[in-house]
């Protein structure tokens, strides 16, 4: 499987909120909030693990110790 561990590439640059909110360019604030999402996963669960099973379908386990 894909994708285990606590911080699998998780990116630590601060964001200029202001600055991707006044952007006449959303494609910036759409990639922000696409990683948001990971990145709570990450921190919320003591595990994470994901694969692939093909023709566009995968698996996504959240493996919780508390």
């Amino acid at each position: 499987m894909g994708g285990t561990g606590p911080a699998h590439g998780a990116a630590n640059a601060p964001l200029d909120l202001d600055a991707l909110m006044l952007s006449e360019d959303d494609s910036q604030l759409d990639a922000a909030m696409a990683r948001v999402s990971g990145v709570l996963m990450r921190h919320l669960a003591d595990k994470l693990s994901s694969a692939s099973l093909g023709s566009g379908h995968a698996v996504l386990r959240l493996h919780f110790d508390h």
